[in-house]
């Protein structure tokens, strides 16, 4: 049986080596799905030695037919059995067919490779390629002039090839799925491309003072060039909570730029007190990837004191912007409302609001006026677990604290919003109701 597929593989090369020119590495492609354990050259080379050995054991004619045809891979076995036998030295030019001896400058494309990450920290890689479509349409017409199905393609087996030489060099590992860095490897003229990974931090952040928007925001009237009307800062708040935290985070990754990914984010005017509100910063094609997360969270809490603090700084995956996305109105968040009333406040309808809210109600909540110019039109079905009456400050304000599911809009489930919001406090309560002060006191949302 052995022997059979021996003398089928000999067949296979001999037939597409009488009219063409392939290197080893690509003889041994055309075979690549007869067997496993070894490389495409390996194959090539197995296919040369042991047909050209088999041919000495039958026939001298026939070896040296054989080796000379072999020869054409540019294999040494080949040439030098066809010298010994024949006297006359071979000494063959003529290119591969399929990859124009891309594969004898693996050595010099990993070392370029390396000169082109040389700038950075990484651990992992991951090698693409871009060949001409004419390489890969002549490919297609070896396979279907030969009917070869068992071939691997010059990508797949370029790809791992260099990739194991740029491993060899540097010590670093091959990861298809997260790699630190992906190198792109365009042919023939050998240009490196190369893209960095990005890195995820996750932590928490606390909101100290108000008017202070989560992400940077740009002013209304100029879309963030700078006019007159933002004093030529192109944005309507002096700072955010991104920038009091995102700098920091860049330059000490040396990043090229960053994305601020929250868990929700609450009002301008709110704080974000307790435990705060997770997020994660994404460093964009970072030069280093490893940090002191302690001393970078000092840095930024001294940089944004009596602003923004933040906790529980650590690595994570982009993974987890998709979960906190999907996941955000799964969460349960506290609030605490300062409440004005225009008509004095009826104690007993207090305790209404109060018992209407202790088994998760259901809140129909119809988008508000104040953010319909930059959401749908929709309603929305959230629940609110409780309402506790916290304190009584005077005859028309009152502090409430609300459990509640993530994006409802609690300051229209105080208002009304006209209507838009059912039910509401104004309602039960049979009064115009209206968040004067709003804190955000937890967020449940594991990350």
């Amino acid at each position: 049986m052995a022997q059979d597929m021996t003398n089928k593989t000999s067949k296979i090369a001999l037939n597409i080596l009488k009219n063409n020119v392939l290197c080893t590495h690509c003889l041994g492609r055309q075979l690549a799905l007869i067997g496993s354990g070894t490389t495409n050259y390996e194959r090539g080379s197995a296919v040369i030695i042991s047909t050209i050995m088999n041919h000495l054991l039958e026939d001298e004619e026939k070896a040296i037919k054989s080796s000379k045809i072999f020869s054409k891979t540019k294999h040494s076995y080949a040439i030098e059995t066809y010298k010994k036998l024949t006297g006359e030295e071979l000494t063959p030019t003529e290119k591969c067919r399929l990859c124009e001896g891309i594969f004898d400058k693996i050595e010099l494309i990993a070392k370029r490779a390396l000169d082109a990450v040389s700038d950075i920290e990484f651990e992992t890689f991951l090698f693409g390629s871009s060949f001409p479509p004419e390489w890969l349409v002549r490919e297609e017409e070896l396979w279907t002039e030969y009917g070869i199905t068992t071939s691997e393609s010059i990508k797949g087996h370029f790809n791992r090839e260099v990739g194991k030489k740029f491993s060899e060099i540097t010590g670093k590992e091959f990861d298809r799925k997260k790699p630190d860095v992906t190198l792109i490897v365009h042919i023939p003229d050998i240009r490196i491309e190369r893209y960095v990974s990005s890195i995820f931090l996750k932590a928490r952040y606390r909101k100290l003072v108000r008017n202070i928007p989560q992400t940077r925001w740009p002013c209304n009237e100029c879309d963030g060039i700078g006019c007159e009307a933002c004093n030529y800062t192109g944005k309507r708040y002096p700072t955010s909570v991104e920038e009091e935290i995102s700098p920091l985070v860049v330059e000490t990754f040396e990043g090229k730029d960053s994305k601020f990914h929250g868990a929700g984010r609450e009002d301008v005017d709110a704080l974000m007190l307790g435990s705060g509100r997770p997020f994660v910063i994404e460093i964009i094609s970072p030069k280093k990837r490893h940090a002191d997360l302690e001393e970078l969270t000092r840095k930024i809490n001294e940089k944004a004191k009596g602003k923004v603090e933040i906790t529980r700084l650590e690595y994570t995956d982009k993974d987890l912007v998709r979960a906190l996305k999907e996941n955000a109105s799964q969460a349960v968040k506290t609030y605490r409302a300062k409440i004005y009333c225009e008509k004095p406040i009826d104690k007993e309808r207090l305790k209404i609001l109060e018992k209407k809210f202790t088994d998760q109600q259901l809140i129909k909540q119809r988008t508000p006026n104040r953010v319909s110019h930059r959401r749908a039109d929709l309603i929305r079905h959230k629940v609110v677990y409780s309402v506790k009456i916290d304190d009584i400050l005077n005859q028309q304000e009152f502090v409430a604290i609300i459990e509640c599911q993530g994006g409802l809009y609690v300051k229209e489930l105080i208002s009304g919003d006209e209507g838009r919001t059912k039910p509401s406090f104004s309602e039960l309560l049979d009064n115009n109701c209206k968040c004067v002060e709003l804190d955000v006191l937890d967020v449940k949302e594991k990350i």
